[in-house]
């Protein structure tokens, strides 16, 4: 450890671990800084945060008790019932500010299983070809239930502001200036992003964007959109000037790796029917060419 204990510091071989010995932040070195008043008044106030190779796992088991595991690590000793919750407590707010991240690994497990109205054989059936990988969903066994796993590998950043938790709302907020990154919200094949800049907000169940802008090999594009963590539900819209088929492949592997143009593109994913939307298209594969709505 290097630094003001005082003010900041810089530690090597970062590892913080819940109860159970699983890692939540594992770093090559990690330095920051924060304020001391902000410490007394029980706040987790951190700011020029930089994090060297880090791996951040956010798991939270499968039990409808469960917790996120950053949560288990930053909450108070005292029960809620005991505790006053009127009155601050570590755990309550959790920020960070001018966030560099260096070569990130980001793994989110959440918990995962099939829905609610399905029968006891169809929900065999989901669960076994989740498992195996036939969806496009990653499902892992996790002790006596599922998981859903979404990676993101190689991720360098600049973040302005990450609030993980904060007395005043109940949503959670990422702002990202600049970020490149591999990411892996399904199964493979990933979507390999050169830049991108926008505004993530997020609950335990969702996360949403509105009017991000991402730089893919082939493609730029504007988008907004949501995803249910619970129920896989997934609403996507990009505007494409100009958009490679081989970039949002991670969304449909079914699409030809060659094409390009530019269109407004909607896609809606609800259980096992996904509708796809083209319009305002002006779209290339090889010598053939093709414009207006699809649907």
């Amino acid at each position: 450890v290097t630094g003001n204990l005082l003010e900041g510091f810089t530690i090597a071989n970062v590892s913080i671990k819940d109860s159970t010995g699983a890692p939540f932040l594992v770093a090559d070195t990690v330095s920051l800084n924060y304020g001391l008043l902000a410490l007394v008044r029980k706040r987790l106030e951190l700011s020029d945060v930089r994090l060297v190779r880090p791996l951040v796992v956010m798991d939270r088991p499968p039990g409808d008790s469960s917790i996120w595991n950053y949560k288990a690590i930053f909450r108070s000793d005292k029960p809620e019932t005991v505790r006053d919750t009127t009155k601050m407590a570590f755990g309550d707010w959790i920020v960070l500010r001018d966030v560099t991240m260096l070569d990130g690994h980001i793994i989110m497990r959440s918990p995962w299983k099939p829905k609610s109205e399905l029968t006891d054989a169809q929900r065999d059936s989901a669960i076994a070809l989740a498992v195996a990988g036939k969806e496009r969903v990653v499902v892992v066994r996790r002790d006596t239930g599922y998981q859903k796993v979404i990676e993101f590998r190689s991720m360098n950043a600049a973040i302005p502001s990450l609030r993980l938790n904060h007395p005043g709302t109940k949503v959670r907020q990422l702002q990202i200036a600049k970020a490149s990154v591999v990411a892996l919200p399904f199964h493979p094949p990933g979507a390999i992003v050169n830049n991108f800049v926008g505004t993530l907000d997020f609950t335990s169940d969702s996360i949403w964007f509105k009017d991000t802008h991402v730089w893919m090999p082939g493609s730029k594009a504007a988008g907004d959109g949501r995803y249910n963590f619970e129920n896989n539900d997934f609403d996507l819209v990009l505007r494409g000037q100009p958009i490679s088929f081989a970039d949002i492949r991670f969304i449909m592997p079914q699409m030809p790796a060659r094409g390009e143009g530019t269109l407004d593109f909607r896609l809606r994913w609800r259980g096992d029917t996904t509708t796809y939307i083209a319009q305002k298209a002006d779209i290339r594969i090889d010598s053939a060419r093709a414009g207006g709505d699809f649907a």
